[in-house]
């Protein structure tokens, strides 16, 4: 069990529970705001360090890094990330729901990077492995890993033909969709409730909403490409936003359907912090190619026509499994920096890359805003509480902290699916829907744009 210490500080009392090791944080502060970017070739950074055995929130107060416990608060503090001990294992979490300002695992190339900090204790990541739900950030712009799909070069399957179904005929008075009328539902075309939309117009089929969006995409098509650009897509009743999928039971149900090449391709949804700027779907062709290039520039296989994104920023390769045949193919998707100037960053969404590692492993450099972490757990040479507040940094204890509005909060969010209940779906009308539960479970991480 860690021993809990009791020491008078700032004139009041400091209760931490105390692990027997310490976690040794580095952070690098970029004064200047500017999107929430961290500018890897300027030298105007600051470089703090400090060490706690206890669970706390790091915070940064104008220039200097604290460790806060839930009964501390400073003014003008602003909360960065999560550190959790306990006795197995420490993580790190972030805190804000803001896309921002979440934990982002860096990408970079050089380990050099900074030349006033000893290259031997500040080591990086070169590359990590996407799968899908992945979103990596370029500059101000997000990529998300929607879909892939690896085929033989001579394969000529029908990707375009659409699925027969077979409507089930069901009773007239019971929910029909809004837009046909019709009753007809079936497991492929149910009638679905994607919106807070209630009576008469709850319900609509799956394929009359997949029409209806896509009247409203903007298609244009490149040598290899396709891009498909859409504006926030609402509800016009209740306003309320559509997602990009929606689940029932363990089957999602994609209200965004999108003629697939005959090629193998991936498909990415991207948007901007630029809130002027369009949504999108961008699907590009991969042939024979195994490797991607990402920029600004006409020569990169996905361009990113945004200022923020460097000319050759980044690069993603096919890597051949063990499975891999020329018969059926199958690739890890893999992305590495290209010496950009903003880096080019994952959301840290898996477990495995949340757990501070032991010293003499390579830790991850983490951003969040404009600050860089790294983290690494160390033994205590001896039992004494291993952090101290700086003297300049004046705090207060609270019973509650300030907490962010929930709907600011929100704002930035990319809510890809929600979960039905089953009053939110009709597969089969012989039975009659169910009064709804609770609110639908959104579930974090959809075509539109939600900015």
């Amino acid at each position: 069990m860690g021993a809990c210490t009791s020491t008078k500080q700032k004139r009041y009392e400091i209760v931490r529970t105390l692990m027997p090791y310490k976690v040794h944080i580095m952070a690098i502060i970029w004064p200047k705001n500017q999107h929430n970017l961290f500018d890897f070739e300027s030298s105007s950074y600051c470089v703090k360090e400090i060490e706690v055995d206890f669970s706390a929130q790091l915070a940064t107060v104008d220039k200097e890094l604290v460790a806060l416990t839930k009964s501390e608060w400073a003014r003008n503090s602003i909360e960065i990330a999560n550190i959790t001990l306990n006795e197995q294992q420490a993580f790190i979490n972030s805190i804000s729901q803001q896309q921002d300002h979440k934990l982002w695992a860096v990408l970079k190339s050089e380990a050099n990077q900074f030349q006033s900090i000893d290259v031997r204790c500040f080591i990086n990541i070169k590359h990590l492995d996407l799968k899908i739900g992945d979103i990596v950030k370029l500059g101000r712009v997000r990529m998300q890993l929607l879909e892939y799909a690896f085929m033989p070069t001579c394969d000529e399957a029908t990707q375009y033909q659409d699925e027969q179904e077979e409507d089930i005929q069901t009773i007239s008075d019971v929910a029909s969709c809004r837009i046909c009328f019709s009753s007809k539902a079936s497991e492929t075309n149910p009638l679905i409730s994607p919106c807070k939309c209630e009576g008469s117009v709850k319900y609509i089929h799956l394929e009359c909403l997949q029409k209806w969006i896509g009247i409203q995409l903007k298609i244009k098509q490149g040598e290899h490409f396709i891009q498909y650009l859409c504006k926030r897509l609402d509800c016009e009743i209740c306003k309320f936003t559509f997602r990009n999928t929606y689940t029932f039971q363990d089957k999602s149900y994609s209200v965004l359907k999108l003629p697939k090449p005959k090629s193998s391709y991936i498909t990415f949804k991207i948007t901007n912090d630029d809130k002027s700027k369009e949504a999108m779907i961008y699907v590009v062709e991969i042939g024979e190619k195994t490797e991607l290039k990402i920029g600004r520039i006409p020569d990169c296989d996905i361009k990113l026509r945004d200022i923020s994104v460097s000319r050759s920023h980044a690069m993603m390769k096919l890597i051949p499994t063990s499975k891999h045949t020329a018969e059926n193919p199958d690739y890890i998707i893999r992305v590495q920096d290209c010496k950009s100037k903003f880096g080019t960053l994952v959301l840290a969404q898996d477990e495995d890359l949340l757990v501070i590692p032991e010293d003499g492993k390579s830790p991850i450099l983490f951003q969040t805003g404009r600050v860089l972490l790294q983290c690494v757990q160390k033994k205590k040479i001896n039992q004494k509480p291993a952090y101290k507040h700086p003297d300049n940094v004046v705090l207060i204890q609270i019973e509650t902290k300030p907490q962010l509005d929930q709907q600011e909060q929100m704002q930035d969010s990319f809510v890809t699916h929600d979960e039905l209940t089953a009053g939110d779906i009709i597969i089969n009308n012989s039975q009659n829907p169910q009064k709804p539960q609770a609110n639908m479970d959104v579930k974090e991480d959809s075509i539109c744009d939600e900015r």
